[in-house]
């Protein structure tokens, strides 16, 4: 007869899996992931929180601002945390939007077994999270969903070094003007010409929306939009393009070199 012990220091933890042994539910991908190796997935873990599990509360901007601990959700606010972080550490590591599907959520668990918690670029993170807590926790508006919190995320880290915290002001009032207007331009989706919220923003949120090109689309229209309502002034006077400068001009001008016509990679 096979026994298997399994030891764990949370009661929790151990009723649940008798709970799911004894009716037979199978385990989603996000479950799955929670129990693999490596510190990627304890990082996930404890930024987006498991129900029941001290050892894992989940970071104030899921709980707070995302509203993460008023449902059950089987792994799904982690899932949400596990692809923005992926976007976020391959944007800092090659300027690349990688696709956020459960295939390509594997791979990068696997990929970094050995993936560093307290890294700069991991801090840096939770740093971007907590000033959108700090943002939003008037909590004056419906509840912020999956896209916005990619591109909420990928923006406030382009803001964070190079500009005065003016804009942090202002960042609540441009998202919901934000909102406001793609909810106006979703009645114009049957037209003849929809409206621009419509077609570079919108219609994204629902065809191959986990895939990197169209996240990659998204956020740069996302990223014009709020900036032409926060107008962020650099810290340097002098410098002329900070980060959101320049990753808008590296996609207006379709990735090529304004001098030579070549390829910018």
């Amino acid at each position: 007869l096979p026994v298997v012990e399994i030891q764990t220091h949370d009661p929790y933890e151990a009723r649940d899996l008798f709970v799911r042994l004894q009716a037979g539910m199978p385990l989603n991908s996000q479950e799955k992931r929670d129990a693999w190796p490596g510190q990627f997935t304890e990082f996930i873990l404890r930024v987006g929180g498991k129900e029941k599990v001290d050892r894992f509360p989940g970071h104030d901007f899921f709980n707070l601002i995302l509203r993460a601990r008023q449902t059950k959700d089987r792994g799904k606010y982690r899932q949400l945390a596990a692809q923005v972080a992926v976007l976020y550490f391959s944007r800092r590591a090659n300027g690349a939007y990688r696709d956020i599907n459960a295939s390509a959520l594997d791979d990068f668990y696997y990929e970094n077994l050995d993936f560093d918690s307290n890294s700069e670029d991991a801090q840096r993170l939770l740093r971007v999270f907590e000033k959108l807590t700090t943002i939003f926790r008037d909590q004056k508006r419906p509840k912020i969903i999956a896209h916005e919190t990619i591109h909420l995320v990928l923006l406030v880290d382009t803001l964070l070094d190079d500009y005065t915290r003016a804009w942090e002001t202002h960042f609540a009032a441009a998202f919901d003007e934000f909102r406001h207007k793609l909810t106006l331009a979703k009645e114009t989706r049957d037209d003849e010409r929809p409206d621009e919220y419509w077609l570079r923003y919108g219609v994204h949120t629902r065809v191959n929306s986990d895939r990197g090109e169209t996240i990659q689309r998204r956020h740069q229209f996302f990223s014009v939009k709020m900036r032409d309502s926060l107008k962020p002034q650099p810290k340097d006077p002098k410098r002329l393009f900070g980060p959101v400068e320049r990753e808008l001009i590296y996609y207006r001008d379709k990735k090529q070199c304004a001098e030579c016509d070549g390829e910018v990679v």
